[in-house]
């Protein structure tokens, strides 16, 4: 009975530490997947301020996906996108600093002022660059350290990718369930 006991025990104390291993092993983008993402089929895009029409801060651009296209987020921002198809590199630069989402099999390796998105953030549809809208609101959230909850925690990972992309022209971002419609508002703001 005791070997049982302590067996038991032991398989208890695994369960409970493998469990606590994966939870802090998640990436980045399951973390904002699982705090943003409520099971709804329609992301709205809002962005305000900067050179946005009112339009589309009020009423929003509909995605049935969380990825949205680079122009819609940046296009409105001091910002400037670039496509090189020869390097199949996308390059958002601002103040001197760029964020470039590598297209290509061979990894990049950043230069001083650069930052390289990570592959799983960034897709091609249709000809068009997408970035995962929930990633991107994620690390750059207002009050991005307070869960739902109110309870403040630390994300030193999202809190060292908000440093790395504080140049982009973005002053910050939300996020709003719309339950009954099925609708994640996602409102990006400009300066």
């Amino acid at each position: 009975m005791k070997k049982f006991v302590c067996v038991l025990a032991l398989v208890i104390g695994l369960a409970t530490m493998s469990s606590s291993a994966f939870a802090a092993d998640l990436s980045l983008r399951t973390r904002a997947d699982q705090v943003i993402s409520m099971g709804e089929k329609t992301i709205v895009l809002h962005v305000g301020g900067g050179k946005a029409p009112k339009d589309i801060a009020i009423e929003g651009t509909e995605y049935t996906s969380k990825f949205v296209p680079l122009r819609e987020v940046f296009g409105y921002t001091s910002s400037t996108i670039k496509w090189d198809g020869k390097s199949k590199i996308a390059t958002v630069a601002n103040n001197g600093k760029k964020l470039l989402l590598n297209f290509f099999a061979n990894p990049v390796i950043p230069k001083a002022g650069e930052v390289v998105a990570p592959r799983t953030w960034i897709k091609m549809q249709n000809g068009q660059t997408m970035i995962d809208l929930y990633v991107l609101t994620y690390i750059l959230h207002r009050y991005g350290n307070v869960n739902i909850d109110g309870e403040i925690y630390k994300d030193i990972e999202r809190e060292e990718w908000n440093k790395k992309l504080d140049f982009l022209g973005i002053q910050y971002s939300e996020w709003v369930p719309e339950l009954k419609a099925g609708k994640m508002h996602i409102y990006v703001t400009l300066p």
